[in-house]
């Protein structure tokens, strides 16, 4: 029994710790007035035909001044047609907007935003991904809480939306990796970020040699992330739900487990810091849920099982309706439950099947 108590007395300590983080970070409020700076908004692009009219529609209802908004549109060699969306959207908004494609010779997300970034020339930069749903107030919080808080970075709050089975669990996955950044991020040691909404000054961005880690086709937002924080810079969460980005979640078990393989591929390129830290404690508390839920199985302890699956979805649920009121945006309640129970199992099983499978992004393949 001792052995059942010490990872649901870790797993206790771990989620009070991310509460405790995202109530730090609700206490630094921030009012969304301010005298509105310039905004570059880059959005690098590849094959998003299918998708790409739902953040057009979203662009065009934004609420900024027009003559201080740059929109900054970077074609990675799209294949399907999506130049002719940009085009038109250029021709008829009332907005600043530049077409840039990248040239041969240069290819991936990484490149296609360095090149977007040396057409900046706002004070502040603002990436979003091409199949992304911002709020009509997205960039008004962002910039504004940038202004008033004297940020460097500002991590926005990010919603995935999923239509089936697995869309619905990677939602609910998504949910938990907020928590985890906004509760890191109140005690200023954000340890993820996600290029769908983050906001930097273009003076801080411009100054780091290599602000990606180009080598590597994956983890733009992290390794950004982890070049600012090694330099000291004031790096905060808006929280605020009218800063909110909605994007579309995996649509297959093998896209989801590409994905996971992706994630995997960058890993060992972190440094041993604080989010290293973090991610080994998460992982080292679902390796022990999933050891305590197969012996209590195998030894048929029925009830104990009950208990702590019943103690780990109470828990969970805790910071998932946390980050849902937060962000204002509804709690899959059965996917969330689904994922208190299954998440142990997942992450080692999904972890060890990304081994296998050689990642890919866009038709092609990942370099790790």
């Amino acid at each position: 029994m001792l052995l059942i108590l010490i990872p649901v007395g870790l797993y206790s300590i771990f989620i009070f710790f991310i509460l405790r983080g995202i109530s730090k970070l609700s206490g630094k409020k921030f009012v969304s007035l301010c005298d509105k700076p310039d905004v570059s908004v880059i959005v690098p692009y590849r094959n998003e035909k299918h998708r790409v009219n739902v953040l057009l529609e979203s662009l065009k209802k934004l609420e900024y001044p027009l003559s201080k908004l740059q929109f900054i549109f970077v074609d990675d060699h799209s294949e399907d047609g999506t130049d002719a969306d940009f085009d038109s959207f250029a021709k008829t908004t009332r907005f600043k907007t530049l077409l840039l494609h990248l040239p041969d010779g240069l290819k991936g997300k990484k490149a296609a935003m360095e090149l977007g970034l040396m057409h900046a020339r706002a004070k502040f930069v603002l990436f979003t991904d091409a199949d992304c749903n911002p709020n009509p107030k997205w960039i008004t919080e962002m910039a504004c809480f940038a202004e008033n808080s004297n940020a460097d970075m500002v991590l926005g709050p990010v919603s995935m939306h999923g239509k089936n089975l697995v869309g619905k669990f990677q939602e609910a996955e998504f949910l938990s990796l907020q928590a985890i950044t906004m509760g890191t991020a109140g005690f200023g040691k954000a340890v993820l970020s996600n290029a769908a909404n983050m906001l930097i000054r273009n003076d801080c961005i411009q100054a780091l040699d290599d602000p990606f880690k180009r080598d590597l086709s994956s983890g733009d937002d992290v390794f950004l992330l982890d070049n600012l924080q090694n330099q000291g810079k004031n790096i905060r969460f808006n929280f605020h739900s009218s800063a909110l980005v909605i994007t579309p979640a995996s649509e297959s078990l093998s896209q989801l487990l590409n994905q996971r393989a992706r994630w995997l591929s960058k890993t060992k390129k972190y440094r041993l810091n604080f989010s290293m830290f973090i991610a080994g404690v998460f992982g080292l508390l679902q390796f022990m849920a999933s050891a305590v839920i197969l012996f209590l199985l195998i030894t048929g302890q029925w009830t104990v099982l009950a208990l702590f699956v019943f103690h780990k979805i109470v828990f969970d649920h805790l910071v998932f309706l946390r980050v849902s009121l937060q962000m204002r945006i509804k709690t899959p309640i059965f996917y969330t439950g689904l994922l208190s129970i299954m998440y142990p199992l997942w992450t080692i099983m999904s972890s060890l099947a990304a081994f296998f499978i050689k990642p890919k992004w866009k038709g092609r393949l990942v370099k790790v």
